[in-house]
């Protein structure tokens, strides 16, 4: 994990989360989604169902941008269900392309239509969180995103998916002091 310490006792702060998808495969991959979820308290690993080890939350306070592909092929899903999944005819994924409060935003969901991703070729993606004010010793929040898609092999194609790190911030530990009287 990537994890970043923060100060303590401050205002609430903006902070910009940038991800990066780069085709390292020596071949063309298509069917390409991005699957996240924000630093919220409890979040769960999307590949392994696994928690964290977040403890606060850090919502959302932007719309989630992609770069360096055309927009018209993006297509980006929110939802306020922390384990949300990539199929969208799931009701209870509750995937929305309009947020009217991003604070509540949980997981997120970028699908590229008719868009193929050639070797070495790469896109970024990103949004504006708040951290908030007034932290106290030994909180942490991570988010982590995994990319689903058909990796187009010379010997055919397959299902295949990949994960990032997770990263994060925490506010570190004090000293704890422990007496008994006896």
């Amino acid at each position: 994990p990537k994890t970043a310490t923060i100060k303590t006792n401050v205002d609430a702060k903006e902070v910009t989360y940038k991800m990066n998808v780069i085709n390292n495969y020596a071949n063309t991959l298509d069917n390409i989604i991005v699957l996240g979820r924000t630093s919220f308290a409890g979040n769960k690993d999307i590949i392994t169902a696994e928690n964290l080890g977040s403890n606060m939350s850090i919502p959302l306070s932007s719309e989630i941008t992609v770069n360096n592909i055309d927009a018209t092929k993006v297509t980006i899903y929110y939802s306020e269900n922390g384990e949300a999944t990539t199929d969208l005819s799931l009701a209870a994924n509750n995937w929305i392309t309009t947020v009217e409060d991003y604070s509540k935003v949980k997981s997120y969901m970028i699908v590229l239509n008719d868009y193929t991703m050639n070797t070495g070729h790469a896109f970024d993606f990103g949004y504006t969180a708040t951290i908030p004010a007034s932290l106290d010793y030994a909180l942490s929040s991570y988010e982590n995103y995994a990319i689903f898609f058909n990796n187009n092999q010379a010997s055919g194609t397959i299902q295949d998916k990949a994960s990032a790190v997770k990263i994060g911030v925490t506010t570190g530990t004090i000293a704890r002091l422990e007496t008994a009287l006896t």
